[in-house]
């Protein structure tokens, strides 16, 4: 596997998903000014007698955590709340997998879009 490399967070432009599964229409969120991706793993404890005295363990679970945070916006016409900024906040509220599917992000690295999809699990 290529090591990773890092970017510029500035670089990351997050977009959801206000349609349907069927009929996507992909919002920008804006006024965001940090974007944080936080990677963690709890392992389980496999040391038994046999392992003399050495520890041992596997990684029992992986998660990863998008944190978003920004200024409010609101729309200079309407004087309504950026789409993209109050879909978040209502998506924020919602819990379960139905709604894993309502994110995505776009990474420009050299001018060039490089689409970074919602997780999905086993």
């Amino acid at each position: 596997m290529a090591k990773p490399r890092p970017f510029l967070a500035r670089l990351l432009h997050p977009e959801v998903n206000t349609g349907t599964a069927l009929a996507p229409v992909w919002v920008a969120i804006e006024g965001l000014d940090s974007v944080t991706i936080t990677n963690a793993e709890t392992s389980a404890d496999t040391s038994d007698f046999d392992d003399e005295g050495w520890g041992s363990s596997i990684v029992a679970m992986r998660n990863q955590t998008v944190m978003l945070a920004g200024k409010s916006k609101i729309d200079p016409v309407t004087r309504q709340p950026m789409p993209g900024q109050a879909f978040v906040e209502a998506l924020g509220e919602i819990v379960g997998d139905a709604e894993a599917s309502k994110w995505t992000a776009e990474l420009k690295t050299n001018g060039k879009p490089v689409n970074v999809p919602a997780p999905v699990g086993p």
